[in-house]
């Protein structure tokens, strides 16, 4: 049975980059609200003024820039080979090691 995506045949990394930017957007838009409900006397030309990047709708404080979940690296693990369910022992986490008694009996 096929299953339905939203995104069709979205690789990976773009489907993590559109989720966290959907983070960065609900996050920008808490944050002003917050700051609006806290002073409602600004409107939005003095909000922009008092706490964004000059010319830019970026958050920030002390010229320091809110940087969303979007600015994080995606890295994907690499692609591990699937167990066999028919086989009884899984090979991959087989190690050297001696076997080592419980000394508790």
């Amino acid at each position: 049975m096929a299953t339905y995506s939203p995104f069709g045949k979205t690789c990976p990394r773009t489907l993590v980059h559109l989720i966290f930017s959907a983070i960065d957007s609900y996050t920008w838009e808490r944050i002003t609200s917050w700051l609006r409900k806290k002073h409602r006397l600004i409107g939005w030309p003095e909000f922009r003024r008092r706490y964004c990047l000059p010319g830019t709708w970026w958050l920030a404080h002390d010229g320091v820039r809110l940087k969303g979940a979007a600015s994080v690296p995606v890295v994907l693990p690499s692609r591990l080979p699937l167990p066999d369910p028919l086989d009884p022992v899984d090979r991959r986490t087989l190690t050297n090691t001696p076997h080592v008694e419980n000394p508790v009996r």
